[in-house]
């Protein structure tokens, strides 16, 4: 059953107003809601609906024509019923333009600005939601069309309305399509056969014709209702078109999955037996005066909060930080100052803590009459972190974000700094004939000389005991080129050394390597 709650019953404590703000508390509360409008919410912006005793339909009632056919397809069937829907659009389109958005539209914009709107659809081709800073296609859906743009009858090339076409159609004629007739001229100039030329017509869907983006929007739609919506606004509408009744079924459907409700904002009631179940409350009454004792109601609903970000524009830095952190003092990080107790401690990078002891060596001097002021060490051993890091200090005078502070620094200092930063020895020994960095801090290795022997007294003493006792075989013993040479005589990898049992095992290989030409050292 449809609850109905009157708003010319209100006030005075009753059960409409106890209704009425269970209505307000069901809006608030919500945080996706998906709003469906129709004819009724442009009213009171001075343009006439569509079935009232004073809408349209009854201003626009000739004798051949009944007011519902002037939106249906059948009107193309003849040529004086086609010149009067031109004249009615074209009238239609004036006073559009003549109309002011609602507070209705306004609500709306104020779901959108407080992220709660999931999409606007309407009935309605005139476009004042656009007004309000809704997006068309994002935000408000126009399931019937968009009356403020002309399209061609037959190649669907849009165009804009002009002064020129608008007294045209206003006086009952079809303005033919520009993009067709420039077609066919180039065809004909080229020696073809000219094409068939369209006209313009404006963009709304009519009854009984198939919706030129039916696939896009039955994508769109199918996408919205696979979101968590729960709240869903009916307002404005008579619900009686097929597919407008089955958008608002399936929606209601999802929010009632959700716990959510259904209000229907509309001064026509709608069918008990059909919307049973459906339709959650009916709000009988205006919508613009149902949407202004909403904001009595629930005042947090149209409550954007947009002075705040005044406030901080105009405020200074220091008071910024502290109203965005709830009166606290900002700490160095939020403000942007530098943590000076934790510089250089744990968690810091080791580039980042290179980078601020080398700003405290000293400069260099920029003249040769400064030449006295720094060391000469200590400019080199500078140039060595700089070279050796890959840390460029380099100031000039626009620089702010290195300091121009000089700090005097003895000698051995800045050589130990260098040692111990960089790893960055400044003295080279020769080991093993090459010659191999030695390290920042030597220490005493322990060098024990290996007693020169040759290749066959490594290899001809195996361990017989061994031997004999386990049945395997001994690894040689000699230098890294001498199992070189051996592991390439009898086929294993580079470098790997080789299990000889015998002599005869052993001069096999090395006869064949001889025989092959290979040198080996004995």
């Amino acid at each position: 059953m449809v609850h109905k709650i009157s708003l010319g019953a209100r006030g005075g404590g009753t059960k409409v107003d106890r209704d009425l703000d269970e209505v307000a508390h069901a809006v608030a509360k919500a945080k996706r809601v998906m709003v469906v409008t129709g004819a009724g919410i442009s009213c009171n912006a001075g343009i006439p609906d569509f079935r009232s005793s004073d809408g349209l339909y009854n201003l626009a009632l000739t004798d051949t024509i009944k007011g519902k056919d002037l939106f249906d397809i059948s009107l193309f069937n003849t040529p004086e019923t086609t010149s009067t829907f031109y004249t009615f659009t074209s009238n239609l389109r004036r006073a559009i333009l003549d109309a002011t958005p609602t507070p209705t539209h306004r609500f709306i914009r104020t779901l959108k600005d407080k992220s709660k709107l999931l999409r606007c659809y309407t009935q309605n081709i005139d476009g004042l939601e656009t007004r309000e800073g809704l997006v068309d296609g994002e935000d408000v859906v126009q399931l019937h069309g968009d009356i403020h743009s002309l399209v061609c009858t037959l190649c669907q090339q849009k165009a804009p309305w002009t002064p020129e076409l608008m007294e045209q159609l206003r006086l009952g004629s079809a303005p033919s399509c520009l993009h067709c007739e420039s077609k066919s001229l180039a065809r004909t100039l080229s020696g073809k056969r000219g094409l068939a030329s369209g006209v313009l017509r404006p963009n709304i869907v009519l009854y009984g014709e198939e919706h030129p983006q039916g696939p896009t929007l039955a994508t769109l739609i199918n996408r919205d209702l696979r979101r968590r919506i729960d709240c869903l606004l009916v307002i404005g509408t008579s619900l009686r078109i097929p597919g407008f009744k089955k958008l608002v079924k399936d929606a209601a459907q999802i929010v009632h999955g959700y716990g959510g409700k259904v209000v229907f904002v509309n001064l026509g009631a709608p069918s008990v037996s059909e919307w049973r179940g459906v339709l959650d409350w009916w709000v009988e009454g205006d919508s613009d005066a149902w949407v202004e004792d909403l904001r009595i109601r629930a005042p947090e609903v149209f409550r954007v909060q947009t002075t705040l970000d005044g406030v901080l524009k105009s405020t200074k830095p220091g008071v910024k930080s502290k109203i965005k952190n709830n009166g606290r003092e900002p700490t160095p990080s939020e403000s942007g100052a530098s943590d000076k107790e934790n510089e250089g401690g744990v968690g810091t990078p080791k580039k980042k803590i290179i980078r601020q002891q080398l700003i405290q060596l000293p400069t260099p001097p920029s003249s040769q009459d400064d030449a006295s002021a720094v060391p000469a060490s200590v400019t080199r051993k500078r140039a060595l972190v700089e070279e050796s890091c890959n840390t460029p200090s380099k100031r000039t005078k626009t620089s702010a974000s290195i300091p121009k502070k000089k700090v005097e620094m003895p000698e051995k200092r800045a050589l130990a700094l260098v040692e111990e930063l960089c790893n960055t020895p400044s003295k080279r020994t020769k080991n093993g004939g090459t010659n191999t960095p030695a390290k920042c801090a030597p220490t005493k290795t322990k060098v024990v000389e290996r007693p020169k022997s040759t290749f066959f007294d490594k290899i001809s003493k195996p361990n017989v005991t061994s031997m004999a006792a386990t049945k395997k075989s001994v690894p040689a013993a000699g230098t890294k080129r001498e199992n070189v040479a051996l592991g390439a005589a009898v086929g294993v990898g580079v470098g790997v050394t080789s299990n000889v049992r015998t002599r005869a095992q052993v001069k096999a290989p090395l006869k064949k390597l001889r025989s092959s030409g290979v040198k080996v050292q004995a």
